[in-house]
């Protein structure tokens, strides 16, 4: 488990985002290559760009503000094709598809050198159906506790995993992209103990998330709340909705 100190409101976004990049990527790849299929609820063709509209509320307040997802071009790794998207802090995750689903094989961080992952992480499971389940491990990302002997926030973030399951197939969504049908409704849910030290002691910290994927489109809405058994310590949440799509 780890406390980091809290820098800027977009550092809490970008951790809040990588947990959705776990969650949820945005593959077109087939089982030999990249397809471009259309109805894919995973479209990850080069230089597609998704907008999205965040509302983040931490022990620090509620904030707006607006993230990006760029489809970067399909990037070789070993004797594997991967597909890269990069966040706007820099970061640049790497993903395969095949009849099994798709998985998080790799990450680059800005100014790091390139992580292979030795277990790649499941982000769907194939075939795609109403009670399909699967698991996925992750951190927490939106929980702060405030040490009042230092004045500080620190973000909480500890390992913890998210058992998943498809709950529908066939969800209308309305975002400020427009209105969606057929989406697919993703529910997560787990528990973890953060040893938050000086602070608070041995907690636990119990995560759910929603997210809600368009054929053709990826992502279009996601909700996540990460809360602990303490009124002194607020819960975090986020929601995200599409804005806009840039296709090329």
């Amino acid at each position: 488990m780890r406390v980091a100190p809290i820098r800027s409101a977009m550092a809490i976004l970008g951790a809040a985002l990588m947990v959705v990049l776990v969650a949820g990527a945005w593959c077109i790849a087939g089982r030999h290559g990249f397809s471009g299929r259309d109805e894919s609820y995973f479209p990850l063709r080069p230089g597609w760009r998704w907008e999205y509209a965040l509302h983040i509320t931490t022990a620090d307040g509620a904030s707006r503000a607006r993230y990006f997802l760029t489809n970067l071009q399909p990037f070789r790794i070993g004797g594997t094709v991967t597909m890269p998207r990069r966040t706007p802090a820099g970061e640049t995750y790497f993903y395969v598809e095949d009849a099994g689903g798709v998985q998080r094989v790799a990450e680059l961080m800005a100014g790091q050198a390139l992580k292979t992952y030795a277990a790649p992480q499941t982000v769907l499971q194939y075939p795609l159906a109403a009670g399909r389940h699967w698991r996925a491990n992750t951190r927490t990302a939106v929980l702060q506790v405030i040490s009042h002997t230092e004045g500080k926030l620190y973000r909480v973030e500890t390992p913890l995993t998210l058992n998943y399951v498809v709950d529908s197939t066939d969800d209308t969504v309305t975002v400020p992209a427009g209105r969606f049908v057929h989406c697919l409704r993703v529910r997560a849910q787990g528990k973890t103990v953060a040893d938050l030290r000086r602070h608070l002691g041995v907690i636990e910290v119990r995560v759910t998330s929603t997210q809600w994927y368009a054929p053709g489109v990826g992502l279009v809405k996601a909700k996540r709340k990460e809360v602990a058994p303490f009124s002194t310590l607020p819960a975090g949440e986020y929601d995200m909705e599409l804005a806009a799509l840039r296709r090329q």
